[in-house]
């Protein structure tokens, strides 16, 4: 098999998200302040048990768990950009947030946080921004949103 030529770094991703179930055009985009998307999750359970005979456990499938997305971002005093925008969908019950976001920045693939059948996820975890005084480096926050599932638009 020939090497592929089609590999991308991920520094023009594209982070978008959006209260309502707009369509990607029309969400927020937070790629100015975003720093770093971090997926994880959906492992697929599975049972196992041996027997007395055979050296090799019986190995059968389960239900896959669920997703969940973290975002790093640069804390601004803006309440147009990302930690006040996301810390109000936070603050608000539910914390339900419809996110997406483009590897390669196009939006020619874009994968979002699914939840039940629904486009929208829950925000399951904010940071406050924090920092040290010596690095002189920008403060941060972060934000995690959890769901069923990873979709392709």
């Amino acid at each position: 098999m020939a090497q592929t030529t089609g590999a991308m770094s991920f520094y023009a991703a594209l982070v978008k998200y959006s209260s309502a179930n707009e369509a990607w055009a029309a969400m927020s985009d937070i790629s100015g302040e975003g720093v770093a998307v971090s997926p994880a999750g959906g492992d697929r359970a599975f049972g196992e048990v041996n027997t007395f005979t055979g050296d090799v456990p019986i190995v059968t499938p389960g239900k896959r768990g669920s997703v969940s997305i973290t975002v790093r971002a640069v804390y601004t005093d803006s309440a147009l950009e990302a930690f006040n925008a996301i810390r109000a969908l936070y603050e608000t019950a539910g914390g339900f947030i419809r996110l997406a976001w483009s590897p390669n920045g196009t939006g020619t693939t874009v994968f979002e946080v699914w939840r039940n059948e629904t486009f929208q996820g829950i925000i399951t975890a904010f940071s406050y921004p924090g920092g040290e005084a010596g690095d002189g480096a920008p403060a941060m926050c972060e934000f995690t949103v959890t769901g069923s599932r990873f979709e392709s638009l």
